[in-house]
């Protein structure tokens, strides 16, 4: 199986995709891999 890489806009759409699907979902590139970037649980502290 050949590993084939993302290009940017690729990614974006990717990222658009799963945020219409889940808003909660937030995908973020580290390190050439594509990873779920957890959101914080509610609004910041003062």
């Amino acid at each position: 199986m050949a590993t084939r890489v993302l290009d940017q806009e690729e990614f974006e759409e990717l990222a658009r995709t799963g945020y219409r699907i889940n808003e909660a979902l937030r995908l973020e590139c580290v390190e050439g891999r594509v990873v779920e970037q957890p959101l914080p649980d509610g609004p910041p502290s003062r």
